[in-house]
């Protein structure tokens, strides 16, 4: 095991993952763990979006075998149930009539076509820095490639979805949405949900949030 003198904050990889989650791509000193084992039931193959009738989740299905054993790059997505047409009909009814919808879902379809990707991190990764380039979004994270014990700077175990926020230092700033989640706004979902309703936008409100972010960490 080698231990990173450098690591700030240390994040597993995620499918579309949160508002917050990109917050702390913002910092210096951010890593993903490219050597971790699998997960189940946590937002490395789950994102989170919002539809007309509330918040819907989307899971992308691994085959059997990826376990606490299995090393995070070598989960292979499995084809089970067309999850990539579903999803992206799934995100076109939640997002298809946004703002700018139609100005990245060109970018972001060919990515969901059946077998380009055969592994979970793959495919998760090459998602999060399509949408880093879409918003022209100056991140500065770097994959972590040894095995990392657990310390104060590390989030891999605050990934699950009975968890709503990693960091309890995070306060959600409030932006438009479409469907606004029954009349209230509704935090820290998917990348998605602030890339199409905000735009260009996005990439003010995460450098906001991360300025948050920082400032209390550092106040602490």
């Amino acid at each position: 095991m080698v231990r990173h003198s450098n690591i700030r904050h240390l994040l597993p990889i995620g499918y579309a993952p949160s508002i917050e989650y990109f917050s702390f791509l913002l910092s210096e000193g951010t890593y993903i763990d490219a050597a971790e084992h699998y997960v189940k039931q946590t937002w490395r193959n789950r994102c989170r979006i919002l539809s007309p009738q509330g918040i819907v989740e989307l899971t992308i299905p691994v085959k059997q075998g990826a376990s606490r054993e299995c090393p995070i790059r070598q989960v292979e997505i499995s084809p089970h149930d067309h999850w990539y047409s579903r999803h992206l009909q799934a995100i076109k009814s939640c997002y298809g009539r946004t703002p700018y919808y139609e100005y990245y879902e060109d970018a972001i379809t060919p990515l969901y076509e059946r077998q380009r990707f055969q592994y979970l991190f793959d495919f998760c990764l090459a998602l999060i820095d399509t949408i880093v380039r879409l918003i022209e979004l100056p991140l500065h994270y770097e994959l972590c490639e040894t095995y990392q014990s657990i310390t104060d700077d590390d989030y891999r175990g605050c990934f699950e979805p009975s968890t709503p926020q990693m960091s309890s230092d995070f306060v959600p700033i409030p932006y438009y949405q479409l469907f606004e989640g029954q009349k209230h706004f509704v935090p820290n979902l998917s990348i998605y949900d602030l890339i199409f309703n905000m735009g260009p936008e996005a990439r003010l409100i995460l450098r906001k949030q991360n300025q948050l972010l920082t400032q209390s960490q550092n106040g602490k």
